[in-house]
């Protein structure tokens, strides 16, 4: 019962941060598209003039940032919790892993190989979830930078500097307030539990 508890738990944390970040770059798209078509206006049909359409695409990055502050408020906690057990667990199932082989334990060594993956792929999926985020935020500096804006009159041209300095700071999830989760992180976690693992076997050895 308790194992089918944090499983359902960690399912759902997972879920939840996929679906709140699939949604936070489905938006920054939008933004991106609007961009994209801010000098000729394809995407503004009810915004002629180019201030109205900066404001827009202003308000809607304002949108986006908020949004990913409320997610945030919500799972750095649970990110957290998932991370700090999950690099736990992990470096005991790597222990295990090393003494069922050297006992020739096939089916010890099976198990335990895929709870050690799983546990991997949780850690990756919060990781991936949050390198996806920050990748797609960024994006939207480089996309000002390429249009054509200096088919723009200079006050309009000017009014981007906001939306570049504002992307310069890309949208992240962090565990805990501690770290931010991206690929780097997720093999900051290999690293530490190799770590972990090395000392293990020479307090037990």
């Amino acid at each position: 019962m308790c194992g089918y508890t944090i499983y359902s738990v960690t399912a759902g944390a997972c879920g939840l941060a996929a679906l709140f970040v699939t949604h936070a770059c489905g938006q920054i798209e939008v933004i991106m598209s609007r961009l994209k078509d801010l000098v000729n206006g394809k995407n503004f049909k009810q915004s002629p003039n180019v201030h109205r359409r900066i404001a827009a695409i202003v308000k809607s990055h304002v949108r986006v940032i908020k949004f990913a502050a409320m997610v945030e408020e919500v799972l750095h906690e649970v990110c957290l919790v998932e991370l700090t057990s999950s690099l736990c667990t992990i470096c005991l199932l790597e222990y295990y892993c090393i003494v069922d082989w050297q006992s020739a334990d096939r089916i010890g060594l099976a198990t335990y190989f895929l709870l050690f993956v799983s546990f991997c792929f949780n850690v990756f999926m919060l990781c991936y979830i949050g390198e996806l985020l920050m990748e797609k935020s960024s994006q939207i500096g480089y996309i000002c930078y390429m249009i054509n804006w200096y088919q723009l009159s200079p006050k309009s041209a000017r009014s981007l500097i906001l939306i570049i300095a504002m992307a310069s700071h890309p949208i992240k999830i962090s565990a805990g307030r501690i770290v931010d989760l991206s690929l780097m992180t997720f093999v900051n976690v290999l690293k530490t539990t190799m770590a972990y693992l090395s000392f293990l076997r020479t307090l037990v050895v």
